[in-house]
């Protein structure tokens, strides 16, 4: 005689069965992280004696962390592609050719871009500057 489990009894023992695989999953991803932080923690103590025993005076404070690659212009992808090709199919009349800042003026206005830096700016020129190479 078989006994019929009800579909939402089946439904919850499939819902808890799930649930608690997760939480295993997740606890061991939470275990093998926290490992790997004590070993960083480490490594980087031992590597900081080691920078102070060296005869040139250097402090591991004063080495910059590395920065992860950023995208500098912030737009979806093939926006700037696009405005470049547009402007370069612009006629402007008085030049027989478009230079880099004809380009980035054009971006800028069409984008209503404003910068708080002029490191931001000299950035932002450079990236489209690097796109006008490709």
């Amino acid at each position: 005689m078989n006994i019929r489990i009800q579909p939402s009894i089946s439904w919850l023992i499939k819902k808890y069965s799930h649930a608690s695989h997760e939480l295993e999953k997740l606890e061991y991803q939470i275990s093998e992280l926290e490992d790997q932080r004590i070993k960083l923690v480490v490594e980087v103590e031992a590597l900081r004696t080691v920078i102070a025993l060296h005869e040139i005076p250097i402090s591991a404070d004063e080495i910059p962390k590395r920065r992860k690659k950023r995208k500098i212009t912030q737009q979806k992808h093939g926006v700037i592609t696009k405005l470049i090709y547009k402007c370069l199919s612009n006629d402007l009349g008085y030049k027989e050719y478009h230079s880099t800042d004809d380009v980035f003026l054009f971006i800028v206005n069409s984008l209503n871009l404003t910068f708080e830096t002029k490191v931001e700016k000299t950035e932002y020129r450079r990236a489209i500057r690097r796109r006008l190479k490709n």
